[in-house]
């Protein structure tokens, strides 16, 4: 189907393979009427411009922790989602986002446009998530670290779960006391 020629303000969406059959009401709110049409498997999804705009930065954030960190090409896991990403993607023009969203012929993909990137939206999202993720890795593996050195590999394992997970636990809570006071100013590598 050519969803081609949709008003800016509504978004129409069809996706397969969704098994059920149902309808659910309209909601009235301050804007148009969202609705959500389950039908033979195929769903339709209507947005505002506003609620689209919403979307671009789910894409954006979501293809960022699919593929940032990779090295080495693409990531044949990520690639049904970057499929429906380019789909939702291709509708940025007809609501009037292509300052936020720009197609490359050569790559035959959508990217995000500078203006978008300046905006900072997603990466503020991003970046909080990656700090606390960072601190809480951090103190979780030097946790587990000093468990298994005082314990013992062996001793470890014969522990009851839930004790081992809470003694973890306390010595996590210790260093994210140490790394809200001190950052990473006291952590040194010592070489034995």
């Amino acid at each position: 189907m050519q969803l081609r020629g949709v008003k800016p303000a509504v978004f129409q969406l069809l996706i397969a393979d969704i098994s059920a059959q149902s309808a659910v009401q309209p909601r009235k709110g301050n804007y148009a009427v969202n609705t959500l049409i389950v039908e033979r498997n195929f769903m339709k999804i209507h947005l505002t411009k506003k609620e689209y705009r919403l979307l671009l930065d789910i894409l954006f954030i979501s293809n960022w922790v699919m593929t940032a960190r990779k090295i080495g090409g693409e990531n044949p896991k990520a690639k049904p989602y970057e499929d429906l990403e380019q789909k939702l993607l291709a509708y940025a023009g007809d609501f009037g986002f292509k300052k936020l969203v720009s197609y490359h012929k050569d790559s035959g993909r959508y990217f995000p446009t500078i203006e978008y990137e300046e905006m900072g939206t997603d990466h503020a999202f991003i970046d909080e998530f990656e700090q606390e993720v960072f601190w809480d890795e951090l103190a979780h593996r030097l946790a587990q670290r000093d468990f298994l050195e005082e314990k013992g590999v062996v001793k470890a394992k014969e522990m009851d779960p839930l004790e081992r997970l809470t003694e973890e636990e306390e010595k996590a809570a210790d260093y994210d006391e140490e790394f809200i006071e001190n950052g990473i100013k006291n952590l040194r590598i010592i070489k034995e």
